[in-house]
């Protein structure tokens, strides 16, 4: 089967701009490129390889957080842009009350909402754990129970089935909690915010701060001075994240299961960053249940070396891999080029004597934008790259 490559086509495109007569260019200029195939030569190239995994950017909740408007009330001044590197605590904003009764109520207000906010998510999410308990129970319960029917010397396959049941049970357990309190922070952090509000308006105080909660970087500022804040609840003053804790999703194919392991090196690469490769490492693996009744899926989890912070919530990955091996002084083609008989034969479309001709090749390590070819093709041939 063709195997599925991680990175974007306009990657692609700007690699073999150029390369063959079959682009075209529109009136004002721009090439549109693999509106149709275009020809490329057979060169050779050093080629490292990678297992290609399918992957998002994913923020831990506790590692980003979206302060809003704690009451109506003007901006008076703002210390801090988008950019910045902040503290926990640090100042952004500054408010002024118009009015301290006003100001008042507006925080109790808010203080409700948040506390009933609060309520309703701790029910929600505490389903699982409650029920990851009573398995927990349960498993531990049947243990003790075979454990003292196991007779010293005997069969005891039972017991251990029972203790891996029971390990199962209590890992399960740790994830519900886990995952419970990654759901619930954000709701806790805006409580603690409003609880913060309302001791100040209680205190009569006539000026506000809006504090960063966390030390990170600053991504969001809705403030300007003169501006009202509080008039649409649900736009966040600010958003600070601590990028170094910054890490990627990937869910696992059947046969990467069985390679990727925690521990396992990873490199990548965003559109944003140009050609700067960022080097990570698998720190969990889990099963989960598939949506709607589906298969299960395999996630691992990758913390990333996110040097200088450059690597932001909302870029976009162009290659997310596991380096397979480096070859040097190879023949290579264009990923694009290297397609399937209907037999499933691995070929690439090669012209000859004016025409195209499939070819049967043998394939070997992949970087995602090129393949190796280690046989069918020769140096200089003029093959066919499909968008």
């Amino acid at each position: 089967m063709k195997p599925y490559f991680f990175f974007t086509w306009v990657a692609a495109a700007a690699l073999l701009a150029g390369c063959g007569p079959n682009s075209t260019t529109s009136s004002n200029g721009a090439a549109e490129r693999f509106t149709k195939p275009t020809s490329v030569q057979v060169q050779r190239r050093d080629i490292t390889g990678y297992d290609m995994l399918k992957g998002a950017i994913y923020m831990p909740p506790e590692a980003q957080v979206s302060i809003y408007p704690k009451y109506n009330a003007p901006v008076q001044k703002v210390d801090a842009a988008v950019g910045d590197n902040v503290k926990r605590g640090q100042i952004l904003v500054e408010l002024a009350f118009p009015d301290v009764q006003a100001a008042l109520q507006n925080a109790k207000d808010t203080y409700q909402a948040a506390q009933s906010a609060y309520e309703s998510a701790k029910t929600q999410y505490d389903g699982p754990v409650k029920q990851a308990k009573q398995a927990v129970d349960q498993a531990r319960s049947t243990e003790r129970q075979i454990r003292s029917q196991t007779t010293p010397g005997g069969d005891a396959t039972d017991l251990q089935q029972a203790r891996s049941a029971r390990e199962a049970a209590e890992q399960t357990l740790q994830q519900a909690t886990a995952d419970f309190n990654a759901n619930m922070l954000i709701y806790k952090q805006q409580l603690d915010s409003a609880q913060a509000a309302l001791t100040e308006a209680r205190n009569g105080a006539k000026q506000a701060f809006v504090r960063s909660p966390i030390g990170g970087t600053l991504l969001v500022l809705n403030a300007q001075v003169g501006q009202t804040l509080g008039g649409d609840p649900k736009t966040p003053v600010a958003t600070v994240a601590n990028l170094a804790a910054l890490q990627l999703k990937a869910d696992l194919t059947p046969e990467q299961v069985t390679k990727v392991k925690v521990g396992t090196p990873v490199v990548a690469q965003f559109k944003e960053t140009g050609d700067k490769v960022f080097d990570g490492k698998v720190s969990r693996i889990r099963t989960l249940p598939g949506s709607s009744g589906g298969p299960v899926v395999t996630e691992a989890t990758i913390d990333l070396q996110n040097v200088s912070a450059l690597v932001k919530p909302g870029m976009t990955i162009t290659l997310l891999g596991v380096r397979t091996g480096e070859v040097k002084d190879v023949l290579a083609v264009p990923v694009q080029a290297v397609d399937q008989d209907s037999a499933g034969h691995t070929i690439v479309h090669v012209q000859k004597n004016g025409t195209w001709t499939d070819v049967s090749v043998e394939t070997g390590l992949s970087d995602g934008n090129y393949t190796e070819i280690r046989s069918g093709l020769n140096e200089g041939d003029t093959i066919q790259v499909t968008p």
